[in-house]
């Protein structure tokens, strides 16, 4: 099923998880001749209202990794605020300096218990926010 518009959504402290999340979405969106949208939950304000999507897009999901997890910070907007509807999922996890360990298996479980259905999932390496703080 071709989707009706594909999706880049993700919180990005660094500016990697955007870049990386667009490039797919976009990559996407492109192959499947279809529309391309971006939506960033990086700054409160964007996480005050419910976001919504519906069963005829595709959602590449992106988020940092904080200690092995989805931030802590970001879970009442993930599982409170975020509704798939039926919406195809791609969660996409960042990492800096360690691995992603369970993070990505829980982005998909939050993502599929928002509503979404997820098909595929990937971790990258990107750049971690204390790199230039405490590696610089």
């Amino acid at each position: 099923m071709k989707p009706r518009k594909v999706w880049a959504v993700y919180f990005s402290g660094t500016g990697t998880t955007e870049k990386t999340v667009c490039r797919i979405a976009k990559g996407i969106a492109e192959e499947m001749n279809t529309d391309y949208g971006t939506f960033s939950y990086t700054l409160p304000q964007s996480r005050q209202d419910v976001l919504q999507f519906s069963a005829d897009d595709l959602v590449v999901f992106g988020s940092p990794v904080y200690a092995g997890r989805v931030p802590n910070v970001l879970l009442p907007y993930l599982t409170e605020k975020v509704q798939g509807c039926g919406a195809m999922a791609v969660p996409v996890v960042l990492f800096g300096n360690r691995n992603f360990d369970d993070a990505l298996m829980e982005l998909r479980n939050i993502l599929r218990d928002d509503g979404f259905v997820p098909v595929a999932g990937a971790g990258f390496v990107g750049e971690h926010s204390f790199s230039t703080t405490l590696g610089g």
